[in-house]
């Protein structure tokens, strides 16, 4: 038996679905599991970690109802995967708990 994951939070989202009817818009959320956003230093000259900064993410695709949707991230473009992760770091751009 698995443990059930724990996220930090849920970010409402969606993806576009093109069909024969034209493109559908299927709402999920983005459950964030890992973020992690470290601010550029330009003062710190020790590493190139602080002096750039750097960003990690870890996330899952769910329905609305908060259980798997893993037809949504296997329809999914590389676009579709970029634009939600964007829309996490703005989420969490103006955090300090981050």
């Amino acid at each position: 038996m698995s443990k059930a994951k724990l996220y930090w939070n849920y970010i409402p989202s969606y993806l576009y679905i093109g069909g024969e009817d034209g493109e559908v818009e299927v709402d999920c959320l983005l459950a964030v599991s890992h973020i992690i956003i470290k601010k550029p230093d330009h003062s710190c000259r020790d590493s190139d970690v602080d002096y750039y900064g750097f960003r990690e993410l870890e996330f899952d695709v769910l329905h609305m109802d908060k259980t798997p949707a893993p037809e949504i991230l296997a329809l999914a473009t590389r676009w579709d995967r970029e634009r939600w992760e964007e829309q996490i770091y703005e989420d969490y751009s103006g955090r300090e708990d981050v």
